[in-house]
């Protein structure tokens, strides 16, 4: 056992599926994936206590995902995919899953984790209409809108993945950002060497856009034309991208940047919304994580 939350313990098999098992909750929630980080005893073992705190949330409002909600899901999952039985069984093995009534739980515990945070969370976030009006209105006010000469270098990542393989291909993109940045590698070579969208043998370029056309392409308009964005997580997988000229023309769709700043000022105060909840929580609950103590007594001294 490494801690107690609400009476209830976290052991350490809890912290260990923590860090091996994919985080369905962006999924579920419907956001875009965070940045992965490096999956501690620490970090897994805050994240779980975090978990368990809104599951004892969600069963105090009768707020609960079923096994059978979660099957159907997975085999929505594998219907889609065409999965036969073999190909399901090494999915899942990818994944990061031990086996199918593994993938059941994170799938019920997932989902059960999205619920309870869509009621408690979701409903503290507005965005005001007349907010976005006053943005557009300062942003775009002359009714013109900034247009840039994009380019990308994409490497895909599943929306369920093993979070060891996704940190790998976030720490490659990290060295490719920053060979780039450095000139160290050419954009236009780097797209047809490493970019695995459509357009990496035309050097990644996406042609002439304007913000809110892509979900990922906020990052391309805070840098100036010519530089390297730092690496963007769409749901897609991780984008890095360079803007290479940029031009003023007359604004052709308010609903496009209105909907890409509704995004943008939602995720934003979601995340923080998010923060503040799990704090109240843990100032509300009883949560004791005991010091580490070796069943056998005393490690023994290295020689």
């Amino acid at each position: 056992m490494v801690a107690v939350v609400n009476a209830r313990p976290v052991t350490l098999y809890d912290i260990k599926r923590t860090q091996s098992e994919p985080d369905l909750l962006p999924m579920f929630l419907g956001l875009a994936p965070g940045t992965p980080v490096e999956r501690s005893d620490s970090w897994a073992q805050e994240r779980t206590i975090n978990d368990e705190l809104a599951l004892d949330a969600a069963r105090s409002l009768g707020v609960d995902a079923t096994s059978d909600v979660a099957e159907s899901r997975l085999r929505d999952l594998r219907s889609r995919n065409g999965w036969d039985e073999e190909r399901y069984r090494f999915a899942l093995e990818q994944f990061g899953f031990a086996d199918h009534a593994a993938a059941v739980r994170a799938f019920q515990r997932g989902m059960g984790l999205a619920q309870i945070i869509r009621i408690e969370v979701g409903s503290r976030v507005n965005v005001d209409e007349k907010e976005i009006e006053e943005q557009i209105r300062r942003s775009y006010g002359d009714g013109q809108e900034t247009e840039v000469q994009l380019r990308q270098v994409f490497m895909a990542v599943p929306m369920i993945v093993r979070p060891s393989v996704e940190l790998e291909i976030h720490q490659f993109m990290l060295w490719l950002q920053g060979a780039l940045s450095r000139g160290e590698i050419g954009f236009e070579e780097a797209a047809k060497k490493y970019s695995q969208s459509a357009e990496a043998a035309q050097g990644g370029s996406l042609g002439w856009t304007r913000r809110g056309t892509f979900q990922f392409d906020g990052a391309a308009f805070d840098t100036k034309p010519g530089t390297v964005s730092k690496v963007v997580r769409s749901f897609m997988g991780f984008h890095i991208l360079q803007a290479t000229e940029s031009r003023r023309v007359q604004l052709d769709s308010p609903d496009r940047v209105r909907r890409a700043i509704s995004e943008k000022l939602y995720q934003t105060r979601f995340l923080r919304e998010l923060e503040k909840w799990y704090e109240s929580l843990r100032n509300s609950s009883v949560v004791r994580v005991p010091p580490f103590e070796p069943l056998w007594g005393e490690l023994p001294q290295s020689s």
